[in-house]
């Protein structure tokens, strides 16, 4: 059996959700069946790599891209591991009076009163929204640009990104300044790209999942990624990440320490997450080299 690096990362993520469904106190009441998705997706993991199924066409997509909708399923469920370690509290408080000491005012309130333009309000949130595609882009074009060995080492930076992010969620879970403050019309930011930032906030939020923001981390490890692996898809990200953080405060979707960490997060993921993954890669790479045909090859030669 040969684990890819992202399969450890999700293995590893996956069986810490389930140490808080089974043992902790709390826990909500499809935590039973959650516990058991859990499991299964840590057996179904090692199940198809040992039996090797991606050595056919499909199973070798399948294992390829499996955890990109992991992702967002885990967003989702953040939102409920994190009432078990804090049924009854949100951070917001701390991270509202360190801004108004360190900024002297609320930059997720006052940034855009500060800009009041429109073009710049619609750019920000077309920025924003831009987050939904950065990975599926980059996760496709070096997978079939650059082969399987570049892909495995650049989606598992990028899941260490979600990952990281999605225990900060359970261990201090903030609302962010979009669910604590009222926030002006959407029509004071922008023409169209406000009103749509804001209807998929409205479904699709996931409350105590603001610090750091898994937007700022994700965007900027799956950029790193890109100026790696792709760099024509980096220029065109160029236009977009920066655009992605500054809308985030800009918008009244994060505060700005919730960017700063997820910046943070991200370059750090991007840079020894990958270092991470090739050194895995690589062991990889040797585990099948010394497989049945390598083994026999090797002592052969010897």
């Amino acid at each position: 059996m040969s684990l890819r690096p992202v399969d450890v990362f999700t293995i590893a993520y996956l069986a810490f959700g389930l140490v808080l469904l089974v043992f902790f106190p709390g826990r909500p009441e499809n935590a039973p069946l959650l516990a058991l998705l859990h499991a299964l997706g840590i057996a179904a993991i090692v199940l198809a790599r040992r039996f090797r199924l991606d050595r056919t066409a499909i199973g070798g997509l399948l294992l390829d891209f499996y955890p990109l909708p992991l992702f967002g399923l885990f967003y989702t469920e953040a939102g409920i591991l994190n009432r078990i370690l804090h049924p009854d509290a949100f951070f917001d408080a701390a991270l509202i009076r360190f801004e108004e000491e360190f900024f002297g005012n609320q930059p997720s309130q006052d940034l855009h009163r500060s800009l009041p333009w429109l073009p710049l309000g619609e750019y920000l949130h077309a920025g924003y929204l831009s987050y939904y595609f950065l990975v599926p882009v980059v996760a496709f074009s070096i997978r079939f640009g650059r082969g399987r060995l570049a892909y495995d080492r650049a989606v598992a930076s990028i899941a260490l990104a979600f990952y990281i992010s999605f225990l900060f969620f359970v261990a201090i879970p903030v609302k962010g300044p979009y669910h604590v403050f009222t926030a002006d019309p959407p029509a004071v930011y922008g023409y169209w790209m406000p009103k749509a930032a804001r209807w998929i906030v409205d479904r699709g939020s996931s409350i105590g999942t603001a610090f750091p923001s898994s937007h700022v981390s994700v965007a900027t490890a799956t950029w790193i990624m890109a100026m790696r692996y792709h760099r024509p898809v980096a220029v065109v990200y160029l236009f977009l990440v920066p655009a992605l953080a500054v809308g985030a405060v800009y918008g009244g979707f994060h505060y700005a320490t919730d960017i700063a960490a997820g910046a943070l997060l991200g370059i750090l993921a991007g840079t020894l997450g990958h270092a991470l993954a090739v050194k895995l890669s690589q062991g990889t790479r040797r585990a099948l080299a010394l497989g049945p045909a390598g083994g026999a090859a090797s002592r052969k030669a010897g």
